[in-house]
């Protein structure tokens, strides 16, 4: 990464408010998945609990 590549992405990023911070809340999985681990190891198979 370049020095210009870092100015560029510096220019981008916003600081992270307290609720991002805090973690806010996260929505429930699609309907028919009983949560998003289930639904990421449909998606990604390497993305298992096991992996």
């Amino acid at each position: 990464m370049t020095e210009a590549e870092v100015d560029q992405w510096r220019d981008q990023f916003e600081v992270p408010d307290a609720a991002e911070l805090a973690g806010g809340e996260i929505p429930d999985p699609p309907q028919g998945w009983a949560d998003w681990t289930e639904w990421a190891a449909e998606h990604w198979p390497s993305c298992t609990a096991d992996g």
